[in-house]
């Protein structure tokens, strides 16, 4: 992660929370059941796992001390995604490109695409968060983070 691409009060939620540069996650995650799922594992993905699998946050945050941001929780979990399989080739249908599930936020899935964008999305919506993890973090966390609305209007969910 490129932490000059990361608000600084938001790196100190991270580190607060345990995360530190150069740590290495101790997930041990079995891909190939994923990828025999229809699962497309990029290297991305799995950077971005090797740094956060396993690592959770349940942050609250007092809106009117901290002007401009706003409390989030979320895990670094491939296996809620997993677990909502039904999803995915409706969402790489309309996004145009494979994805994998790296975690979720609340009970959205975030996935990562093999161009490195981020997409949170559930039945009810899909949006586009950004190019990177660093993207990931700040939209998080700032109100005012600028994201795109996909949506999941005309998608047909099956399972």
């Amino acid at each position: 992660m490129n932490i000059n691409l990361v608000d600084p009060f938001i790196l100190d939620i991270l580190r607060n929370n345990g995360w530190y540069e150069g740590i290495k996650s101790a997930e041990v995650y079995e891909y190939e059941l994923l990828i025999a799922d229809g699962f497309a594992l990029n290297p991305y993905a799995i950077a971005i796992l090797e740094e956060f699998g396993g690592f959770s946050v349940n942050q609250i945050i007092d809106w009117k001390k901290y002007i401009g941001y706003h409390g989030a929780t979320f895990e670094f979990d491939i296996y809620f995604g997993w677990n909502q399989d039904f999803l995915l080739k409706p969402f790489e249908s309309k996004i145009g490109h494979t994805i994998f599930p790296i975690g979720r936020m609340y009970d959205a899935v975030v996935y990562v695409s093999d161009e490195n964008k981020i997409y949170v999305g559930d039945l009810h919506n899909l949006d586009y968060i950004g190019v990177g993890i660093e993207s990931y973090f700040n939209y998080l966390f700032k109100d005012d983070y600028p994201y795109v609305e996909i949506g999941v209007e005309g998608l047909v969910f099956e399972g």
